[in-house]
Order: C-alpha cells, then structure tokens, then sequence
C-alpha cells in the first residue's frame, strides 16, 4: 500500500512561514525601508506674561473735591515789601497758601487745608505792603465802608484809616531798568521815571530795557522810552533778546513772552518749558496784566488751549494735560485742583522742592 504526501499543505505553511506567501496590508515590500514612527512635537508650556507694575500715584486728594465756587485764584501781592522791593516782589502768591474765592459774589479766603481764613462776605480784598490783606464791606468809595485785616495769629481784626492807608500804601511800587548807557540795573522811584539808585539785591531779575535816557545838569537823570524786558543775572542781562513781556523769577525759572507766546527760562536764558504757554492770571500790574503762574516751591502750573498741567523746574511733566480740569500754583507739596467742576486739594507724592520757600 502506498503512503499518501500531502505536499500542497506543507509547501503553504512553509511559504507563510518563510514570509513570501501574499502580502497582507501590513506586509512591507522588499528592499523598501520600515519608517520609524512619527514623532509627536510636545508643546511648549505658553509663557504668561508678567504685568508691570502699577504706576505709583503721582497725588492723592487729601481735601475731596467739593468746593463750589465762581473763581478761584491765587492770592496775588500788588505791593513790594520791607525784604523785597523789586519787581519779583510783586505779582507772586503770598506764602501763607492762601487763595482768593468768590461765591455768591462775595470774596474770602480759603487755606490749602480747605479752613476759610476769611469767610466770603467781602465785597473786596487785596494783598497790600508787606502780603497784608485788606478786606472791606461796602463800595470802596462810600466813607461808609468797613475795613478789616488778618493778624498775625489769623485772626480777622477791624483796620482803622491808618492801618489801611499802610496797608495799601501810597507810592507806586518800585520798577527796575536796564541802563544801556550806564552798564547797570536801576530801581526808579516809582512815582516817575527817574533812576533812585542802582539795584544790588544781587539775584536774577527782569527789567525793562532804557531805550531813551536823559541826564541832567545836576547829574540826576531820567529815561523817557523803554523797549521790551530783559533777563538779568542781577547784574547784567544774560542774553541780547528783549521780551513782549515778564513775570517773576522764581525757583530758577521765569515766564517771558517772546513772539506773543509765553515759556519758562532758567538763569542763563535756556529754555525749560517751551513757549506754547497761555495767561492763567489777571495780575492787575501795569504793563503785566495777564500772564503765566510764576513757579513756586520747584514746580510750574503750565496752561495750554484750556488745559492745565504740572511741570517740575527741569521741565520735567509731573501732572500731564488734561489729568485735572484746572491747578493753582503750589504751595509746600499741595495745590489746588478741580475735578468735575470743583475744587479740592492734592498732595503730590514726592515734594518737588523746599516746602519751607516758595521761591
């Protein structure tokens, strides 16, 4: 009997065994590479980004906003004084951070803590010799009129005829000039156009420019035409420009006009704040009836097309436009400030200079 080979069985188990047997659809093709499996990137963890710190606050309201009232100005001196004659005498802010306030018609005073040193029932005041005030009820020109002062102690006191004559005293204030022709600074009498003696106080000033001078047989002498103003070391002008106009120099700065703009300059006539500066002020002074805040205690109350900002004496922006409605020139490390149509005080967080001198 014969054995039976079951060769076609064999040979297919060996043919899938030696792998040559039809490929499948996970069966590569020969001489073809396996790649390697796809690598996936991991994701870099997103970065959060660190905030800045919060800007420090340049003021704090240390007097809320509530003061209603019709204006609110500085109070200005109109008269020299025993320590200070010359024209930085006048038209500066008394150092007692009084402002002038007027509701309902009536003036007061008002102090920077927001106390009234002088409640608004005058029909009047100014600041006279000396940065007294006189205060009055009535019209200046009725006899009738009651007068009144601010004592040393802060205390509103009747003032009799002879206290008002002092305290708005007689003379015209003392004026100084530039006397081309004399090399020097002269104060004038006041009263006319004289030359009362040379100017020694020795500190940056402004004068008006002699254009004219006479000199009489007996060696006084008088000037008949001035043209412009001139920055002065206190000696002699620091430049060869002549101003429309001048205020005070104070804390190293002084506002000119110059091409009917106003700007701040420094001793040597350098230009700190830019001119672009508009009139915050009625000074009431001849020959300087509206012009720019005088800078007080390192810093400068700038206006600008209605808007208001604090400067610092380097020309430095402490208060940028149009954070606050309106600022009144410092006094120590407060000023006045309005916010949504009234008045309240601020404190700066960093004094800009002496907070025992104004100027």
């Amino acid at each position: 009997m014969k054995k039976r080979f079951y060769l076609p069985l064999f040979l297919s188990a060996a043919l899938l065994l030696s792998g040559c047997g039809p490929a499948s659809s996970a069966t590569v093709a020969a001489g073809t590479a396996t790649p390697a499996p796809a690598q996936t990137a991991t994701p870099a963890p997103a970065a959060t980004a660190t905030p800045a710190p919060a800007a420090a606050p340049l003021y704090r309201w240390v007097v809320e906003p509530t003061l209603e009232a019709e204006s609110l100005t500085p109070a200005l001196q109109m008269r020299g004084g025993t320590d200070r004659e010359d024209f930085n005498a006048i038209g500066y802010p008394t150092n007692d951070g009084c402002m002038v306030v007027v509701q309902g018609g009536k003036y007061g005073l008002i102090d920077s803590t927001g106390s009234f040193a002088a409640p608004c029932q005058y029909d009047g005041l100014v600041v006279g010799y000396d940065a007294r005030y006189l205060l009055w009820q009535g019209s200046e020109s009725d006899p009738d009129t009651v007068y009144f002062t601010i004592d040393e102690a802060g205390q509103i006191q009747p003032a009799d005829e002879r206290m008002e004559y002092d305290i708005r005293g007689t003379a015209p204030n003392v004026a100084l000039v530039w006397v081309p022709e004399l090399e020097g600074i002269y104060k004038n009498s006041g009263a006319d156009s004289y030359l009362n003696g040379q100017y020694t106080g020795g500190v940056p000033v402004v004068a008006s420019y002699v254009t004219e001078l006479v000199t009489e047989a007996g060696g006084s002498a008088y000037y008949t035409a001035t043209d412009g103003w001139v920055l002065t070391d206190g000696v002699k002008p620091v430049n060869d420009t002549r101003y429309e106009d001048a205020g005070n120099y104070s804390c190293g700065v002084v506002p000119v006009k110059q091409d009917g703009q106003w700007g701040y300059l420094d001793a040597a006539g350098n230009t700190v704040i830019p001119f672009g500066c508009e009139p915050c002020i009625a000074t009431g002074i001849e020959g300087a009836k509206n012009r720019p805040f005088d800078a007080t205690y390192g810093s400068v109350v700038v206006c600008q097309n209605g808007q208001y900002a604090l400067y610092d004496t380097t020309g430095a922006v402490v208060i940028p436009f149009g954070d606050l409605e309106a600022l009144l020139p410092a006094y120590q490390d407060t000023l006045w400030a309005k916010k949504d149509g009234k008045w309240g005080v601020i404190q700066l967080a960093t004094p800009l200079g002496d907070t025992q001198a104004g100027r």
